[in-house]
């Protein structure tokens, strides 16, 4: 970020207000350094998945987000998987009867959910840069959406739709 970011972060909600809905001091918010624990687990198909498990403090953090940030408005009327009340069952109850359902899946939707994706959605939402950078730094890691953190399936449903 330039000089010229820094000293102007644009219009929208700041870190004041970002510090105010998630019910934590501005300096605390700011002092937090993302931690995450990799593992992997093994695909249907497959090979293994990448699991980034955030540490105890970020996953709080992740789920105020959640909660407070992204729970409107919804994604899509037809997506499921996104959405509280609403599951595969869900889904499949809306396809019940039909003569030809087709299933498909988006590969590696988490990792191809690139920042500059996410940045674009929280600016679009109402944040300013400084507000959009600290969101950035509690949603995505390495460049994109870290597969395991609480953040990443509502914000790569708008990010991808």
């Amino acid at each position: 970020m330039g000089l010229l970011s820094w000293l102007f972060p644009g219009r929208g909600f700041g870190v004041a207000e970002l510090a105010r809905r998630l019910d934590v001091d501005k300096a605390q918010l700011r002092a937090v350094q993302p931690r995450y624990r990799e593992f992997t687990i093994p695909k249907r198909s497959g090979g293994r998945r990448r699991i980034l498990a955030p540490d105890p403090e970020l996953k709080t953090l992740q789920r105020r987000i959640l909660r407070r940030l992204l729970r409107r408005p919804a994604i899509h009327p037809a997506a499921m998987g996104f959405e509280r009340g609403r599951s595969i069952v869900t889904n499949a109850r809306a396809h019940r009867g039909q003569a030809v359902v087709l299933r498909m899946d988006v590969q590696d939707f988490f990792p191809s959910t690139k920042a500059r994706h996410v940045r674009r959605y929280f600016r679009r939402i109402g944040w300013n840069r400084r507000a959009t950078d600290l969101l950035m730094r509690f949603c995505t890691h390495e460049g994109s959406l870290p597969q395991g953190a609480r953040t990443s399936s509502k914000v790569g449903g708008h990010c991808n739709r």
